[in-house]
């Protein structure tokens, strides 16, 4: 049912309307009111009413044209016209009831219920009262009776006319706005197909669809648990957000496939909002992503007023999630292509890249603090012969039994790496060459299958860079190797 907006939005209507008919309504109005000429007494006809109805006419079309709150004023400028055109005529008695009806039919195109109730209203009031002026008495009953019938039989018409405009208006609104959700959707999908980084892209998008204060992608994994892929808006890099209660709400109901919101009404609500660091937060919605009936992640989007959330949203939080799976898909290829660029494939642990970028860190952090740190290069003896005697299945085995032995002797912050065929690369933080000799030793012992191993110390210098450090392991190993070749 039409609400009090259709009095201002009705002339846009109104206006689309008037281009594309106005010259075919103006033409056939003409028509009718020329003939309405024919057979008139020119005694009867008075010029000055008949000009000054479709002065009245036109002058309040094109001003309901110009001024969007004065949309009204054409159907009542018409009624008006309608009657002062009738006058010049001669012809007030008769043949008015039809007429009345071009402004209420008129309404209920492009007008809200409370205005067809009104409009018809005045109708019935104009024409009992013309009726009252010119028509004797005697006439007047069986005139009103059929002027009451028309009346209710046009208000009928008019009511089932503006419910159909407004179901097709509707079902227009419906087609428009999936029309444009999927021209939106196709942008978000060409936009994130073309980014390195598709989660950002997405919760940008999100922000500049749905006017929300923040958003952030979170990725699910039944091991791992809930972590923030990336955020953005409303204070908040996205890392915290999901980590807020993850025992708790909402985590367990997004595990569930349920979505869940939280209002500045709750008791719970600071818990939360606290993560966006935004204070103007007033509603936050976790949106469950979902690949083949599995839980992948969430959204999260925090909005201002709560006016404001998802009935307003453009987007349907269903199709961003969707969005958001693909997301989240290239982020796990990126994360899985990035961890096979720095992991060694037969051991498991990091390769030669991933321990340059490991030791680099560590290089720049004992500079800064001042503290020892060493670097040991280990290789394997014998390690051809151990290969042709047992063929490489067995040497493959070898090279992963001993990462998995030395694995269970070193710290947390210890970093082993395999440098390349049988040699590996340590690194000791804040280790200085005694015990970084003791450490070392402990690997030579924990060596699988009776085979020993080789090794190099380089403790840091001042004025040492990366390459200076591995030189002197190397030449350590070296010396190592020939004290344990077979004299």
């Amino acid at each position: 049912m039409p609400d009090g907006r259709s009095w201002h939005s009705g002339l846009d209507r109104y206006r689309i309307s008037l281009r594309r008919s106005s010259r075919v309504f103006v033409g056939v109005t003409l028509i009718l009111f020329l003939v309405a000429l024919i057979g008139v007494d020119s005694e009867d006809f008075r010029w000055q009413y008949y000009l000054g109805g479709w002065a009245v006419g036109l002058v309040s079309l094109y001003v309901a044209w110009l001024k969007p709150s004065l949309w009204l004023l054409a159907p009542f400028g018409a009624l008006a016209s309608i009657l002062l055109i009738r006058a010049g005529t001669g012809d007030l008695e008769s043949g008015i009831g039809p007429l009345l009806l071009v402004p209420i039919f008129a309404v209920s195109a492009y007008g809200s219920r409370r205005s067809l109730v009104i409009m018809l209203a005045v109708v019935g009031v104009v024409a009992l009262l013309t009726r009252i002026l010119v028509v004797d008495n005697e006439a007047l009953k069986p005139i009103w009776m059929y002027d009451f019938t028309l009346l209710v039989v046009g208000g009928a018409l008019a009511f089932a006319v503006q419910d159909l405009v407004e179901r097709v208006r509707r079902s227009q609104s419906l087609a428009d706005a999936r029309s444009q959700n999927i021209a939106t959707l196709s942008e978000m999908t060409r936009r994130m197909a073309t980014s390195p980084d598709g989660a950002s892209t997405l919760c940008s998008l999100i922000l500049e669809e749905t006017d929300a204060l923040g958003a952030s992608i979170i990725e699910f994994d039944p091991d791992r648990g809930w972590r923030a892929i990336t955020g953005m808006g409303a204070g908040t890099n996205g890392s915290s957000v999901a980590t807020a209660g993850a025992e708790e709400q909402p985590w367990n109901q997004l595990e569930k496939g349920s979505r869940w919101e939280i209002t500045d009404s709750d008791p719970e609500f600071e818990q939360h909002v606290s993560d966006w660091a935004n204070r103007e937060i007033e509603t936050i919605i976790w949106q469950p992503i979902v690949d083949r009936g599995q839980v992948a992640g969430a959204i999260a989007i925090a909005w201002g007023e709560t006016g404001q959330r998802i009935d307003q949203a453009p987007l349907p939080l269903e199709a961003l999630a969707a969005e958001a799976l693909v997301a989240v898909q290239q982020f796990r290829l990126n994360e899985q292509l990035n961890t096979q660029a720095r992991t060694d494939p037969l051991t498991g642990i990091d390769n030669r890249r991933a321990w340059e970028a490991e030791v680099g860190r560590s290089l720049a952090r004992a500079r800064r603090t001042r503290g020892p740190l060493a670097i040991a290069l280990l290789d394997l003896d014998r390690f051809k012969e151990f290969n042709d005697s047992h063929g490489h299945p067995e040497g493959d085995q070898l090279l992963q039994e001993t990462v998995a032995a030395w694995k269970k002797l070193l710290r947390t912050e210890d970093h082993l790496a395999r440098y390349g065929g049988d040699e590996f690369m340590l690194t000791l933080p804040d280790t200085d060459v005694d015990r970084a000799n003791i450490a070392v030793d402990r690997l030579r012992t924990a060596v699988p299958r009776g085979q020993s191993c080789s090794a190099g110390i380089a403790c840091l210098k001042p004025g040492d860079g990366l390459s200076d450090l591995v030189k002197r392991a190397d030449d350590a190993l070296y010396r190592d190797k020939s004290r344990n070749r077979p004299g």
